[in-house]
């Protein structure tokens, strides 16, 4: 019976999934063949997979496919809908997840969404805790109060594997090697270090042996003693050896570190290190630390303002595997925030990844071994630890087997993998060595097309044979690195056939000062039988090295401004050390390939093995071009046939560039040149690096926002003789200029300097209370899109002092803008403008205790400064707890007369709707004279904007509101709010119409070519003025000023450069009319505005439903306290009231419920057609009949408070951090023929 049991069950179980797996074919099938299936993060993997009901992992949809495809008669496609699908495990692919080349199976994103696949635990602000005395013990005292610990078990972290350093001259491969990321908007930070800053290295005084010796730590290793994770790094002994090894002891009184086991490669006297994962040295903002024994972070924040996200890459197992797969895609998907690899591959065949993005991967973005067909194609990385791409092709699986054999190819079939127009940016970031954006390995592979800058080590790391690297973008990398190329390869005789072509390098040179060469390619250590041609070089350090191997040829590359132009070396063929290592390279390798007749095409291969003497045949360098560079290329008579058609060219040859002022030192093709710089004609820049495609819509990468944070605005007393300067990184970035001047209009500029990394370092400022105004600025050197970006805080300022004398004079004048913003408050009304009711006091407190502080002359000025910025913040958090009320702008259309349009400016105007349209003679615009915005209220209007993606930041279009000073006159002329709308991004601007401007910026949220909903204006608070900007219900800017204040009347406008039209789709900027919204009334922690009107809002005196719902004549308003009395028959079943119901007639509306079930009491809310319940009660007896009284209360920004009473005791006290904010109508329902009903008191 048992068994018979059991054989039921296992068949109904198999039958329940069949019919799944049904339904989901027989609901995609209607794409003649396609099969398709959707996920969502909101899905449900028990759900059809159909776009109404999507299933929610990516495990399941393997599932799913595993279960269709031997049946599958055409594609299958897996669409994941956008949002964000965390990843704790791998999601593994093996043989019967498998598509065929008549049914490929692809993973996609739907349409233009954007699915995130992420290994990060999200870490809530309010998770952030101070620390307590003990730790604050460990730390600087000045960084005590800054730095707060979380407890990550408390977020469902159970384990983190501990980081153990990492030691070798390979890449990274195991999570023990890698740090713990931890993501601050997007933005890794840095773990706890000293000396702080990404390229700052102490030197090793001297050494007992290779894990025993001796650094200047200049006093602080005293305070390392009890750190137990503690690891020192740095380049110990060689300048492209690049250790992190686990401290075993200090010993302070020597100046000692002993190490777990020997540094590899050794150390010597002047090589670098630096201390790093311990608590004891977080000591500025940007710098984290994580405890993994007791799973607690501890972080100094950068800042707190602006609702920045915090993230921990906890995810440690790659989040997809392929073993032994074919045939499939995975395409326009983000894989971000894993401790792991992103994509792994061992076996496979045909697999495609397209248009996919990765960031902030700790090991490598894909990893694929042992592979053949495979394509990564319009792929972005950003910040990836070890490699971006992998492509491999080893003998064994030992990373430390002899590199002589493991650069041997035994079988020479073409693998046909390929990386093609990818972007890489801040690659290497963990391993440093041999690495960066690509190891192209095997056979017969292909990188192509690629951009890839900003790595402390190399881009592209090769070996094998048949190998193209064509048509790249190089630049800004071997930041850290020496002894390196920014493409490098060595210690192979038998890797031939490779071929760089038409690449372009550019703008490298190394901090790192250890001996070595920093090269553009670096052919290593004999390294024989490669081809490098049609390449340019152009302001670098050493073009090109080739040591020692034969047939090596260097032709027709263009070779400008750089310190070397390149050399062959000859050390391997004369006697001595290298020499020996030559003859033992050859003498392993040349025997495993020399009788395979794949290596008959290689000339001259046996001839090193066989002959007498072997000679380093057929190196060439013919036809180069090189101009103005610092030194002569290294050609030995032993190494080098005579070079045939060089140019060394003259200063008169510069006419022949296409735009060397901005770094394009290709030939032009439009005027005749002389014939030996035909050939070099074929080197062209718009054929290098990343194009549109299919696979890839962006190819203008600007550079991303960022603040200055150290040292905090008005910092006084700051060592003059030591200052750290310290910013974000801003993507995309090469490079950074940081201004000081002795003004805030940067007039006297006395300081200017750039910074290959994100701070600096000044030791040589003025002492005595020397008042500096500092800003930074980010530069990408890329050659097709070269820009500058202010950092978002504009100016920074800070007050040198060798004394013990502070000031609190701007703390001050703060004490008295926030009593001035206090003054001009009210608490708890209805009125524009005014603050929910308790949400002052915590600003009453600050300023009473400000004020304590008033007078000092000794102390810390960095608690003075500190409390400054406080009550600056604080001020502006109050602000956003105002009330807001709105309007329309259907008064600007009741007179056409009222639009007045610039010279030469065309408009298309219709009933409550105008389009401008630009002439492309002049800067197009039109603004409405009598309409004016009030500083009370926002304005509703819609506005559909048509700039062309990826489009120049020259090309714009503008909304504003400006005074009567800007009719027939440029927008900046006058004051006003002028919001510039770029292709990516959205320049707020407030301008005082005479030369003062404050610039806030953020991603352009708009949609171009569509009408957007859009709510702008100024509320005056507090004697101060809130801007606001809202886009398609999601706020942009949000920003409170008392610096600021605009008075004008002021009328919208609307502008269009000319430039707009040399694009083909650009039609204007269109504005037309919106309804006006809700109120949005700010409570606070006030009961309620008063009892709303029952009766006038149920129409009658009562409301009762027995079936379906029965709703209210009117809404009830925001606020307002709902007061009755209910009554209800006592049979089992749901009944009960709807209140903040935003569509009575759709059942599926906005909506919060309170349901009577049995004995209990339940809140619920609809939100977007999905039900959460929010709070479960249990009633007392005889509650048939009682009063009721529901209170919904804004209690601050997007949050409300419920609290439901019956019979005047408090049940349900429910906060809503999500909830549904627009009013509604009231009603009751009962779903078993039952009366319920509410009457008024």
């Amino acid at each position: 019976m048992k068994r018979l049991i059991c054989f039921i069950i296992t068949f109904l179980m198999c039958f329940c999934q069949s019919v799944q797996y049904i339904d989901t074919v027989f609901a995609a099938n209607e794409n003649y063949g396609e099969t398709t299936i959707y996920c969502s993060p909101d899905g449900d993997d028990n759900a059809a997979g159909t776009i109404d009901m999507p299933i929610k992992t990516l495990k399941e949809a393997r599932n799913r496919v595993r279960g269709i495809a031997a049946n599958a008669a055409g594609p299958i496609k897996v669409y994941f809908r956008g949002g964000e699908y965390k990843f704790n495990s791998t999601v593994s692919f093996t043989e019967m997840d498998s598509g065929s080349k008549n049914s490929t199976v692809e993973y996609s994103a739907y349409k233009n969404e954007e699915p995130v696949f992420s290994g990060s635990t999200d870490i809530p602000f309010e998770n952030l805790k101070p620390l307590g005395a003990a730790e604050k013990s460990k730390v600087s005292t000045e960084a005590a109060n800054y730095i707060y610990k979380v407890d990550l078990k408390a977020l469902g972290v159970h384990c983190i594997t501990k980081y153990v350093g990492f030691s070798g001259t390979q890449y990274i491969e195991q999570v023990k090697n890698t740090t713990i990321p931890l993501i601050f908007n997007d933005k890794e930070q840095l773990l706890a270090q000293w000396p702080n800053g990404t390229a700052h290295y102490k030197t090793i005084t001297d050494f007992k042996s290779d894990s025993d010796f001796m650094i200047d730590s200049e006093k602080r290793m005293i305070n390392w003693i009890n750190a137990e994770d503690a690891v020192i790094a740095g380049w110990m002994r060689y300048g492209y050896s690049y250790q992190r090894v686990p401290v075993k002891k200090f010993y302070p009184d020597e100046q000692r570190v002993v190490t777990k086991y020997d540094v590899p490669r050794g150390v010597t006297t002047g090589g670098s290190w630096k201390i790093t994962n311990l608590l004891e040295e977080l000591d500025t903002p940007g710098e984290y630390y994580v405890d993994t024994k007791n799973l607690k972070l501890y972080f100094f924040p950068p800042y707190l303002d602006g609702n920045p996200k915090l993230e921990i890459s906890t995810n440690e197992s790659t989040m997809i595997s392929l073993s032994n797969a074919s045939n499939i895609c995975f395409k326009g998907i983000t894989f971000k925030n894993t401790r792991a690899d992103a994509i792994e591959m061992r076996k496979t065949n045909n697999i495609s990844v397209l248009g996919c993005k990765f960031r902030n991967i700790a090991l490598m973005g894909i990893d694929s071994m042992h592979c053949k067909n495979t394509t990564v194609d319009g792929c972005d990385f950003v910040n990836i630890g070890s490699t971006g791409v992998r492509m491999d092709e080893r003998l064994g699986d030992s990373i430390f087997e002899s590199a002589y054999v493991m650069n041997v190819k035994l079988d020479l079939t073409h693998q046909n993998n390929i990386v093609n127009n990818c972007y890489f940016w801040d690659v290497a970031t963990q391993t440093i060595n041999y690495t960066g954006a690509v190891r192209l390995h095997g056979v017969g592979n292909t990188l192509s097309n690629s951009s890839m800058h900003e790595s402390s080590s190399s881009f592209v790391h090769y070996g094998g044979n048949d190998l193209k690297i064509l048509n790249n973008e190089l630049w800004n990398g071997l930041k850290l690195t020496r002894d390196m190329g920014m493409i490098y390869n060595g210690r192979s005789v038998v890797n031939r056939g490779n071929e760089m072509a038409y690449n372009y390098f550019h703008d490298w040179m190394p901090s790192n000062q250890h001996a070595g060469k920093a090269c553009g390619i670096y052919d290593d250590d004999c390294l024989s039988g490669n081809y490098k041609h049609h390449n340019v070089f152009a302001n670098g350090e050493t073009a090109m090295q080739s040591s020692n191997g034969p047939e090596q040829r260097f032709d027709h590359n263009i070779v400008v401004n750089n310190d070397i132009p390149g050399a062959f070396g000859a050390h391997g063929w004369v006697p001595g050390n290298w020499l020996t290592a030559m003859q033992g390279i050859v003498s392993q390798q040349v025997p495993l390939v020399y009788t395979l007749p794949e290596y008959k095409k290689y000339d001259h291969i046996n001839d090193l093995y066989f002959g007498s003497r072997w000679a380093p045949v057929a190196n060439t360098a013919d036809g180069n071009f090189y101009f103005n560079n610092k030194g002569k290329f290294g050609m030995p008579e032993i190494m080098v046939e005579i070079p045939k058609n060089t140019i060394n060219a003259t200063a008169e040859y510069e006419k022949y560039f296409n735009d060397p002022k901005n770094g394009d030192y290709t030939i032009r093709t439009d005027i005749e040149v002389p014939e030996e710089l035909k050939e070099l004609q074929k080197i062209q820049l718009k054929d290098i690096g990343i194009y549109l495609s299919d696979n890839r819509k962006n190819t203008d990468y600007k550079l991303g926002e960022f603040k200055a944070y150290y040292p905090y605005n008005y910092t006084d007393n700051y060592d003059s003789k030591g200052a750290y300067l310290a910013w974000e990184k801003s993507e995309n970035a090469d490079e950074y200029i940081l201004e000081l001047a002795a003004d805030s209009s940067f007039n006297e500029i006395v300081l200017t300097q750039t910074c290959p990394f994100n701070y600096a370092y000044l030791d040589d400022l003025e002492s005595g209370h020397s008042v500096y105004y500092w800003r930074v600025t980010a530069v990408s050197n890329a050659l097709k899109n070269r820009e500058t970006r202010m950092c978002t805080n504009d100016v920074m300022v800070f007050r040198t002092n060798m004394n013990d004398e502070i000031s609190t004079d701007l703390l001050n004048i703060q004490i008295t803008k926030a009593k001035a913003f206090l003054s001009g408050l009210t608490e708890g009304t209805e009125k524009s403008g005014d603050i929910a009711f308790g949400k002052t006091s915590e600003l009453r407190e600050l300023i009473s205790a400000a004020e304590s502080h008033v007078g000092q002359t000794t102390g810390s000025q960095k608690t003075i400064d500190q409390m400054t910025m406080l009550l600056q913040n604080k001020m502006s958090e109050v602000a956003k707890n105002s009330s807001v009320y709105y309007k329309d702008i259907k008064n600007a259309f009741k007179d056409d007369d009222s639009w007045i349009k610039g010279e030469k400016s065309q408009i298309d105007l219709q009933q409550e709707e105008i389009r401008l349209i630009s002439t492309g003679d002049a800067m197009s615009s039109v603004i409405n004279t009598t309409d004016l915005m009030t500083y009370d209220h926002l304005n509703c209007f819609r506005l559909k904007p048509t700039v062309p993606p990826n489009s120049p930041a020259s090309l714009w279009q503008a909304f504003a509101f400006v005074s009567d000073g800007a009719i027939g006159k440029a927008p900046w002329s006058a004051a006003g709010v002028l919001v510039i709308l770029k292709s990516d991004v959205i320049e707020f601007q407030i301008r005082d119409g005479i030369n003062s401007v404050l610039v806030l910026t953020a991603d352009n949220s708009f949609v171009m070519n569509e009408y957007n909903d859009v709510e702008c204006g100024v509320i005056s608070i507090g004697g101060g003025q809130r801007y606001v900007l809202n886009v398609n219900g999601k706020n942009i800017i949000d920003f409170y000023t008392n610096d600021y204040i605009l008075k004008d009347d002021l009328h919208i406008a609307l502008y269009d450069p000319a430039i707009s039209t040399v694009y083909d789709n650009t039609s204007g900027i269109s504005l037309k009319t919106a309804d006006t919204r809700e109120p949005v009334l700010m409570l606070g922690n006030k009961d309620s505005f008063g009892n709303a009107d029952m009766v006038k809002i149920m129409g009658n005196k009562e409301l009762s439903a027995s079936g379906n719902a029965v709703f209210s004549a009117e809404k009830a308003p925001n606020c307002y306290a709902l007061n009755g009395t209910l009554s209800m028959d006592g049979t089992d079943g749901e009944k009960g009231m709807f209140f903040m119901n935003k569509e009575p007639s759709n059942e599926n509306s906005d909506t919060y419920k309170l349901v009577f079930k049995g004995d209990k009491l339940i809140l619920k809310k609809v939100k977007n057609r999905i039900e959460y319940t929010l709070s479960i009660k249990t009633l007392q007896p005889n509650m048939l009949k009682c009063k009721f009284c529901i209170n919904v209360r804004s209690v601050g920004i997007k949050t409300n408070n419920i609290v439901v009473e019956l019979n005047d005791v408090g049940i349900i006290d429910y906060t809503d951090d999500n909830p549904i904010t627009s009013s509604g109508y009231i009603g009751v329902f009962s779903d078993l023929g039952k009366p319920f009903t509410i009457a008024a008191d």
